[in-house]
């Protein structure tokens, strides 16, 4: 009897060892999510200037990749909106959210383009890579000649087809004038 079970015993464990490792292999993948894109995305914005009509403008875009795998990105699109001065505040409902208006278009532009050949950029896991796109940005709004109080930046790109993932930060004018200017390499 016990050389019986003796005997069953390796084709046991080997069972339940099998049975653990397919239990680790779903909450590793499933649960935990581990071979999936944890990409942190931020935006910040320099102004200089002005110099005549128009500020200089350096959008930095900063892509986190702290998973596991390797992001590639074939298109990022980077939006600037505006709000200029004595401009009435108004809430836009954006995917059931009540968000701040932001009237003024300045600025829709592809900083990462869909090409139809290899052309894309790829972030590694555990790299922080900046994105910086410099432009011209106008001191007034041209229609109104209003002052530009506030800018809303907004970048998004797609994991999939139907997998956006974006950041929006709001910055005044003045903020973006008179910062302390940060050397994003450290």
């Amino acid at each position: 009897m016990l050389q019986e079970i003796l005997s069953s015993l390796p084709g046991i464990i080997s069972t339940v060892a099998l049975v653990a490792a397919g239990l680790w292999a779903f909450f590793r993948v499933r649960v935990e999510r581990s071979h999936t894109p944890h990409i942190e995305l931020d935006i910040d914005c320099n102004l200089y200037g002005p110099e005549g009509d128009y500020y200089i403008a350096e959008v930095i875009i900063i892509v986190n990749n702290r998973g596991l795998v390797r992001q590639d990105f074939h298109s990022m699109i980077l939006k600037v909106r505006a709000i200029t001065e004595d401009t009435e505040l108004h809430l836009k409902t954006i995917y059931g959210e009540q968000r701040l208006e932001a009237p003024d278009k300045l600025l829709e532009v592809e900083v990462i383009k869909k090409a139809e050949t290899e052309n894309y950029l790829f972030v590694e896991p555990g790299v922080k890579h900046m994105i910086t796109y410099s432009t011209k940005l106008p001191v007034k709004n041209n229609e109104t000649q209003k002052k530009i109080k506030y800018l809303l930046l907004r970048s998004k790109f797609y994991y999939h087809p139907k997998k956006p993932h974006s950041v929006e930060r709001l910055y005044s004018v003045e903020q973006c004038l008179n910062k302390e200017k940060r050397l994003y390499c450290s």
